[in-house]
């Protein structure tokens, strides 16, 4: 198993936490708490349908990092709906890591900062902007892949044309 194909899986089982979360979030609100619906919560209802979009683009989109996937010259097809949501949904990451770090550096003072509690705020803020990140690149990543595959197709098919075989 090559790197891009360990990132990539890294990448859906994050993908899928943050989906879970967002679930999660929603139900336990709406329906464990019976609270009325509010504006505070298209976040995580958000998170929870971008996150299916972004699950199912990752798992399309795996076999892109194969080993052979230069010789077939073939790019999984994905539907551009998919990559729209997809960067959605890691641009909502980046504002959510965003908006925790906010938040952390306004509601607590610098006494609670330097408490053992830190290393784990750090880790809750870290884990989204790094993962949004690393959607957004992710999705440059596979569009200069899908870019380089349509390129080969097309010297390949001038070369049937001509009857030449430059492969």
């Amino acid at each position: 198993m090559n790197l891009g194909k360990v990132q990539k899986i890294i990448l859906l089982i994050l993908t899928i936490g943050f989906t879970l979360f967002g679930i999660a979030f929603v139900v336990s609100v709406l329906f464990v708490e019976r609270t009325t619906f509010n504006f505070r919560m298209l976040f995580p209802m958000a998170l929870g349908v971008l996150g299916v979009f972004s699950t199912i683009f990752h798992i399309k989109t795996i076999e892109a990092y194969s080993v052979d996937f230069a010789s077939q010259f073939k790019f999984p097809k994905v539907p551009k709906l998919f990559w729209i949501l997809n960067a959605l949904n890691g641009f909502l990451i980046l504002v959510i890591g965003l908006m925790l770090s906010y938040f952390f550096y306004d509601s607590y003072d610098s006494e609670i900062r330097k408490q053992d509690d830190i290393e784990i705020f750090i880790l809750v803020i870290a884990i989204p902007l790094i993962a949004g990140v690393w959607i957004a690149l992710d999705i440059y990543k596979l569009f200069q892949m899908e870019q380089k595959v349509k390129e080969k197709q097309a010297f390949n098919s001038i070369d049937d044309i001509s009857g030449m075989d430059n492969k």
